[in-house]
């Protein structure tokens, strides 16, 4: 399953915070395990504010099996992202920055994902006519 997640940051740090290195050593397809799940974030893309003042941009994925919790992947997310976050987005829908409110979004994210793979399957095993 993935969760596509959009960053929108104070700051770039929130790349050290998230991937535990330099600033300089973390690019575009940049993956981090979480915790010692099977849960990884992927960085797909990094927009800098090119003035001062000006927020950082990011946009990630994250890749997990089935069996991993959301409250794992929020407690994951808020201990890195509290301290430099202006926005969150989860598939599009814009989170508050909160442990409890981001366990509900990922929770409601893995419910609509696991339909969806239900309702794909289901499909693939109807006889065509």
């Amino acid at each position: 399953m993935q969760l596509n997640l959009t960053i929108v940051a104070d700051s770039a740090l929130v790349l050290e915070d998230l991937f535990e290195k330099p600033l300089p050593q973390v690019s575009d397809g940049e993956q981090k395990q979480i915790g010692t799940s099977a849960a990884h974030i992927i960085l797909v893309d990094f927009t800098h504010g090119r003035s001062f003042g000006l927020n950082e941009a990011f946009s990630f994925v994250l890749n997990f099996g089935a069996g991993i919790g959301g409250n794992l992947i929020a407690s994951w997310l808020w201990e890195r992202l509290q301290r430099r976050t202006v926005s969150l987005k989860i598939d599009g829908r814009i989170c508050r920055l909160d442990v409890k409110d981001l366990e509900a979004v990922v929770e409601r994210a893995l419910r609509r994902q696991e339909r969806q793979d239900t309702e794909e399957s289901a499909a693939k095993r109807e006889p065509a006519e």
